[in-house]
């Protein structure tokens, strides 16, 4: 069985990190670009029409009902914004596309609560929002209290909102949020607790109210909340294919400069190091899937996605004499979430119950190429059988 240098195994440890790191450099490229992959700065009520839909409760009629923020783009003053409960339009308030109420005719300097501008969390590294920062807002609804309304809305917290209910799907994964408290401006008195998107400013949880028992939950909406971790996966896939492809050229031409020659491989140490490619390459990939993608695939989908990459090592530890006790820490991974799911009826949310797991058993395979197979090296037929486990 071939053997790896070490130099060979930091080369894979490294091209596998650039695939995630690569992803979040293309997306900060998009950014800064003229592009419209990944707008810098969305606004909720400019001419793109955004809408945002929530689960409603008003925690008086045991009813939940479906209410959806449409914005439609006027001119360069001028939005109006119409509010839909199960798809009739009840009520409606014009805004600025910069996210400003106007109070009849007049511009205000306060947003309304469904959305506030916020500066994007990648090009500030975060620190655009720190607890304590403070925004002036508007209901011109009558959610929180009297119609057109004015509110004080703190920042306590930045953290990480992870949905988990299939009736969430179309939200992908966890959001980057923060957590704010909202007052009543004239003297301060407590109204509601919400949770805002940290890359975007629209409100996804909101409880409390004028009755203390609103709710409102977001399920959907067309406003970019994703775009970050949609361009950093379709990036991790182009780039990483990419790598793979351009490593496997590098290693099997025979090449005539210096410097080249190095990494040219023979067949069984190139194919080798190909597929430990291809397995960090899967790792990273779902890695991202058990934070930002898990709720579309549902715990069925996530476990039988882990359970085929744990399938796919443990015939590339046959084929290579490697020890069946390396894939421990994927098989443990998924018996810890089926576990938690199926016995304790806790929520499955991949990241928070276990993680790491694929990434680690990948981790222990590329260092033990390096090594000797230690199979068949018992003295009996069980030792022989049991020298390909531990």
């Amino acid at each position: 069985m071939p053997q790896l240098n070490w130099k060979t195994r930091f080369l894979i440890i490294l091209a596998t990190a650039s695939i995630f790191v690569m992803s979040l450099v293309i997306n900060q490229i998009l950014i800064v670009s003229p592009s419209e992959l990944n707008e810098k700065d969305p606004y909720f009520f400019n001419e793109n029409n955004y809408y945002a839909s929530f689960y409603f409760n008003n925690g008086s009629y045991g009813v939940e009902q479906h209410l959806t923020v449409q914005s439609t783009y006027l001119n360069n003053t001028h939005s109006n914004c119409s509010i839909k409960f199960d798809d009739i339009v009840q009520d409606y308030f014009y805004v600025h596309p910069n996210g400003l109420v106007y109070d009849d005719k007049v511009l205000t300097e306060n947003y309304s609560f469904y959305w506030v501008f916020v500066p994007n969390l990648l090009t500030t590294l975060g620190q655009g929002l720190e607890p304590g920062t403070s925004y002036n807002i508007t209901d011109p609804t009558g959610l929180l209290g009297q119609a057109n309304s004015n509110y004080v809305l703190i920042i306590e917290r930045k953290g990480v909102y992870w949905p988990y209910e299939q009736r969430f799907s179309n939200l992908l994964g966890a959001q980057a949020s923060f957590d704010v408290t909202i007052y009543n401006k004239s003297d301060m008195v407590k109204i509601a607790t919400a949770t805002y998107d940290q890359t975007t400013g629209n409100i996804e949880i909101l409880e409390g109210g004028k009755n203390k028992h609103i709710t409102l939950l977001l399920y959907e909406t067309n406003f970019p909340i994703s775009r970050n971790r949609i361009n950093q996966m379709w990036a991790a896939w182009i780039y990483g294919i990419i790598l793979i492809v351009a490593l496997y050229l590098l290693m099997k031409v025979d090449w005539k400069n210096k410097f080249l020659k190095r990494f040219h491989l023979n067949s069984e140490k190139r194919n080798l190091t190909t597929l430990l490619m291809i397995g960090g390459f899967t790792s990273v990939i779902i890695e991202m899937i058990d934070i930002w993608f898990y709720i579309p695939l549902g715990f069925v989908g996530n476990v039988l996605l882990h359970t085929m990459f744990t399938v796919g090592m443990g015939i590339f530890c046959y084929h290579y004499r490697y020890k069946l006790a390396w894939l421990f820490p994927a098989i443990l991974e998924i018996m810890f979430v089926m576990a938690i799911f199926l016995v304790e009826g806790e929520p499955y949310v991949p990241h928070l119950t276990a993680f790491m797991g694929s990434t680690i058993t990948w981790l222990v395979l590329v260092f033990i190429s390096g090594k000797p197979s230690t199979w068949s090296e018992g003295k009996s037929k069980l030792g022989k059988f049991l020298s390909k486990f531990v």
